[in-house]
């Protein structure tokens, strides 16, 4: 295969990378190398690339100044200056030592990345200064070479934001720690999905580490962080980048989880319950630890952690419900909510059914009622609207019209079967109360409507 031959190879891969490129003006000096290199003109590739290694490296540090840094803000400073006054040999210093400044003081580059790039640099001097050969040799560099090049600087450095390292560290747990931060798992999923689409390994690693130290209180944990996001964020990763989360969590749950008190520990167990993935991974003398703790800790305190989390897996669930069972009402209550879960089905209904009063009505409706609703079967769903004709604490409640509303629409699946439970309720509604709209249920009426099961007159 001739060499130009052998510069069209993988050439998809190329225009895939340089699609990644994160700023416009860098994409361009990179597409300009591979040009140059699809054209088998090599050194022109190696010359042109470097000129982007430069280029974006200055870029994101004048992006790293607009931003407040003060360490950006000396270099440009310095940078400016030097163009202004045509200092030659000060830029000269600026390009020869870019990616020391890079790495050292910016970290947009680890160690690895940085030798990768100073063989560029070493290959870019020997392509622009043929003087540097002895012999009057003329450096050719091959194409395996030249692409090489050109895949480290794409992966290395043009695909990537200004901010990695520890700076881009900081600004994560800034993040996930605000109260403005996520609690929904899936909108944690896009937020980290977008945060680490550019990440280096690095950093993402460093996350989960952190992380999984926040949540075990182990030593070196940063600021709080609460457990709910940390897990949260940790299953985001679990998806994003699985390679990375299983080889972090293996080393924890290989090394750290043994030191720690059982009230600590109890963070693994809701983990492992947000993720089976971590259940499978931990030894037998762990497993058996979980059972003992799950037997013997408090059970308020199991709660307050978080240990129903492990609900999904099937091993520990008749010891968990035996546990929940134990609970004070209030406590059940605030655990059905946060994990609304099938299991709890038939106590949700029998807790809603012994509603005392309009706001409790409206609080177990809110609460458990409509987060498990999605679970209900058909029988479950017709002993709900029994309970509520038959306690005039439920039905009129003055929310309970809008709460059976979204109850109609979350148990749609079952309407088939329910129809009738529907229409008998809205009727015992209406023979209740012959002179107040609001509870004859229009809402629920409407919706039958719309579904075809209208109310007969």
């Amino acid at each position: 295969m001739s060499n130009v031959g052998m510069a069209t190879a993988g050439l998809s891969d190329l225009d895939e990378l340089a699609l990644r490129v994160r700023d416009a003006d860098s994409k361009v000096l990179f597409l300009e190398a591979v040009q140059a290199y699809r054209a088998g003109a090599y050194r022109s590739a190696v010359t042109s690339v470097w000129i982007a290694v430069v280029f974006d490296t200055i870029s994101k540090l004048r992006e790293l100044n607009l931003s407040g840094d003060k360490n950006a803000a000396t270099f440009v400073k310095n940078l400016e200056k030097a163009i202004e006054q045509k200092e030659i040999r000060s830029l000269q210093d600026i390009e020869r030592t870019i990616l020391d400044v890079a790495e050292s003081q910016f970290e947009l580059l680890g160690p690895h990345e940085r030798s990768d790039l100073e063989r560029l640099q070493s290959d870019r001097n020997l392509c622009a200064h043929p003087a540097l050969l002895a012999d009057g040799q003329i450096f050719q560099p091959t194409p395996e070479l030249v692409r090489t090049h050109l895949v480290h600087v794409a992966t290395h450095l043009l695909r990537h934001p200004p901010v990695q390292g520890k700076a881009a560290l900081t600004q994560l747990l800034a993040e996930i720690g605000r109260p403005s931060f996520p609690s929904d798992q899936q909108r944690v999923h896009e937020v980290v999905s977008e945060k680490l689409r550019r990440a280096k390994d690095v950093l993402v690693r460093n996350l989960v580490v952190v992380l999984l130290k926040n949540l075990m209180s182990a030593t070196e944990a940063p600021p709080s962080i609460g457990s709910t996001a940390a897990i949260n964020v940790l299953s985001a990763i679990s998806r994003t980048h699985a390679a990375i989360y299983q080889r972090e969590v293996q080393a924890a749950l290989g090394g750290w989880i043994d030191g720690l008190e059982d009230d600590k520990f109890i963070a693994i167990i809701r983990l492992s319950g947000v993720d089976s993935q971590v259940w499978a991974w931990m030894k037998p003398a762990a497993r058996v630890r979980v059972v003992e703790i799950l037997s013997k800790h408090p059970v308020d305190a199991l709660a307050k952690a978080g240990a129903f989390d492990a609900l999904s897996i099937s091993e520990l669930r008749p010891q968990l419900l035996d546990r929940f069972q134990s609970l004070p009402v209030d406590e059940k209550q605030a655990v059905m909510s946060e994990n609304p879960r099938p299991e709890f089905a038939d106590e949700a209904i029998s807790l809603f059914s012994r509603a005392r009063g309009f706001r409790t009505a409206e609080s177990l409706g809110e609460g458990i009622i409509l987060p498990l609703a999605r679970h209900f079967s058909a029988d479950q769903v017709t002993r709900i609207l029994e309970a509520a004709k038959e306690n005039v604490q439920i039905w009129h409640a003055s929310e309970m019209p809008s709460i059976f509303e979204r109850l109609f629409d979350a148990t749609r699946p079952t309407l088939a079967q329910t129809v009738d439970a529907w229409s008998d309720f809205v009727r015992s509604m209406i023979k209740a109360n012959p002179h107040h709209d609001w509870y004859h249920y229009t809402g629920v009426q409407e919706k039958m409507r719309l579904a075809g099961h209208p109310m007969s007159a």
